[in-house]
């Protein structure tokens, strides 16, 4: 069946958008007449995105519309794209429930790009690509700081639990080994401490 629904909805890998890129959407319906509306955009790739909208206003399930927003590159894109799936908002949970009140009628709205030109396509995907990078070299760099910071705070406890640990091996080190008067040629061959003699 999951085969059967990438065939229905070519999906590509999606940017889920942080505080930092522009969440600005516009979306209208396909006619000049439309009213444009403005919205939160949530998640994009080069084949959709998915935005937050009121319930009264979202497009219904294969619905053509338009749309205008900004890619995670900084590039404008416009263009027409089909609402392929649409479902409840469920906000940030039950910790934060009181702060969702307000929103109880937003809808989730995915949609997928009709006869995108692949220019516009290369745009997005180059966009998406270079805030991956990005992101990935701050976590990266706030992993460093974090495990320098962990370091500076432990310092105790790291040097007693180091020095804790060489005491150790040092006892075993020193319990195990011979004493002065012992000779390694002395002794009875491995095998035959217990030998006995054929002999009656």
């Amino acid at each position: 069946m999951a085969e059967a629904l990438k065939r229905y909805i070519a999906r590509a890998p999606r940017y889920t958008l942080t505080p930092e890129d522009n969440k600005l959407l516009y979306f209208a319906e396909n006619t000049l007449q439309s009213k444009k509306r403005e919205t939160e955009l949530v998640d994009v790739s080069a084949s959709g995105l998915t935005f937050l909208t009121d319930r009264d206003y979202a497009p219904a399930l294969g619905d053509m519309i338009k749309i205008e927003f900004t890619s995670p590159g900084g590039e404008k894109v416009a263009w027409w794209a089909r609402a392929v799936r649409i479902e409840e908002y469920q906000g940030y949970g039950w910790w934060r429930a009181s702060a969702d009140e307000d929103h109880e009628d937003l809808v989730i709205v995915a949609i997928q790009f009709r006869d995108m030109p692949e220019a516009h396509r290369a745009r997005i995907q180059t966009g998406i690509k270079k805030r991956l990078t990005k992101i990935k070299a701050l976590q990266k760099a706030q992993g460093l700081r974090n495990f320098i910071s962990f370091l500076h705070i432990h310092r105790f406890q790291l040097f007693l639990y180091g020095s804790c640990l060489v005491f150790t091996l040092w006892i075993f080190y020193f319990l195990t080994q011979p004493t002065v008067k012992y000779d390694g040629d002395r002794g009875s061959p491995w095998g035959q401490r217990f030998f006995q003699s054929d002999k009656k």
